[in-house]
């Protein structure tokens, strides 16, 4: 009994080891693909540096640059934003450095940009346009309101 216990768990252990030597062999042949990577100067170069603060830009208003990077010619400036609604607020007017795209992420708020005006709840997008004057107001007492903008500029 006890030889027949020594030669399965020998088996097993070959077996095993095999199965290690196929399978590293298999992960060799498929590398995982490389991440997306930006130019110089989009990202930090440290991996640990902490995401930027938020600052305001108008009333009620914050923002933080995400991604500031431009087109392969030049021609085109791109920009992510995270932005952030006080509780309870009407922003001030803020004009963007270009035409954007705004997803509301969390939270609900009314928005007046120009001539158009709207409602976001969570998921639903609107577009900006260039040079419009942008206002939210965010009638939740207790949360912020956090929104996503794709600014698009050209240079």
């Amino acid at each position: 009994m006890a030889t027949t216990t020594r030669f399965v768990l020998i088996l097993l252990a070959v077996t095993a080891g095999a199965a290690s030597v196929v399978l590293a062999q298999v992960v060799e042949k498929n590398p995982p693909p490389a991440p997306i990577t930006f130019p110089k100067g989009v990202r930090s170069a440290d991996p640990r540096a902490g995401t930027p603060p938020f600052a305001a830009i108008a009333s009620g208003l914050y923002a933080r640059t995400i991604v500031d990077t431009q087109s392969a010619k030049g021609d085109l400036k791109i920009q992510v934003w995270s932005l952030s609604v006080s509780p309870k607020s009407t922003t001030g007017d803020v004009t963007l450095p270009g035409a954007a795209l705004l997803s509301l992420t969390a939270g609900a708020v009314e928005y007046a940009a120009g001539d158009q005006r709207g409602k976001l709840q969570p998921g639903d997008t609107a577009a900006i346009p260039e040079g419009a004057a942008l206002r939210f107001v965010n009638d939740d007492g207790l949360r912020p309101a956090i929104l996503r903008a794709v600014v698009v500029s050209s240079r």
